[in-house]
């Protein structure tokens, strides 16, 4: 009941304060697909083609970690402003170098790509729980239960589990 007086409160007197309704930016402009080749990072692109970060991540929610990957068999793309779609496909060779040069520096902390559903076993370490595990490969505690017939969340140390990953 106080959560909702002060809510309350807040929407009616919210103008004395400064507070209000957010401007949610909405973007009217002709957006254009690029397919990509390489692997690349949204702040190659970002830098090369003057996009802002925002407009980056609203025009491509798809990719979690601001990382276009590239693995063989399967089609990548970006949308971008016309324009910049433009620029891209004018100056992608330079995009791929600065790309290139980015991830050979960072090998170490960048996170490995597995494709989605590709069957892996997890060798089970002491202190990790099915929960650790499941936020590991990104999937839920229930799945791993099922796909390896476990009744219950009692794991032990070395104990092998299958697991389809499903994100990076």
């Amino acid at each position: 009941m106080p959560l909702f007086i002060a809510a309350t409160y807040a929407m009616e007197y919210g103008h004395l304060y400064g507070i209000g309704p957010a401007d949610i930016p909405v973007y009217y402009m002709q957006t254009d697909t690029v397919r990509i080749t390489k692997q690349v990072h949204f702040k190659q692109v970002q830098e090369e083609l003057g996009i802002d970060e925002a407009l980056m991540e609203f025009l491509n929610p798809q990719y979690k970690y601001k990382i276009v990957p590239v693995i063989s068999g399967q089609n990548y793309f970006l949308s971008l402003p016309k324009s910049a779609a433009n620029h891209f496909r004018m100056n992608q060779d330079s995009i791929y170098k600065i790309a290139d040069a980015y991830f050979e520096a960072r090998a170490s902390n960048m996170p490995d790509l597995t494709q989605m559903n590709e069957r892996t076993i997890h060798r089970v370490k002491s202190g990790e729980t099915l929960g650790h595990i499941a936020g590991k490969y990104g999937v839920r505690v229930s799945e791993i239960k099922r796909w390896n017939g476990l009744r219950s969340d009692m794991i032990q140390i070395g104990q092998r589990i299958v697991v389809y990953p499903r994100k990076l």
